[in-house]
């Protein structure tokens, strides 16, 4: 319960540094990112916060945020 507690937490801040980063134009693989981004953010408003988590990872990763 815990970790599940802590990762819907942790989704919303990682949403937030990749959507500052794609502001600033910052980011790699633009495309790849909105849409991990946008499969991240489904996930974690349908409660999958672990598979949120793994998507907005890979978005950050695959940007060089």
């Amino acid at each position: 319960m815990f970790s599940s507690v802590a990762e819907a937490g942790s989704c919303p801040m990682k949403m937030g540094q990749i959507n500052k980063a794609l502001e600033t134009g910052a980011v790699k693989n633009v495309a790849m990112v909105k849409k991990l981004l946008a499969e991240g953010k489904a996930a974690h408003e349908s409660g999958q916060h672990g598979k949120s988590v793994d998507l907005l990872l890979k978005a950050i990763k695959a940007g060089g945020i």
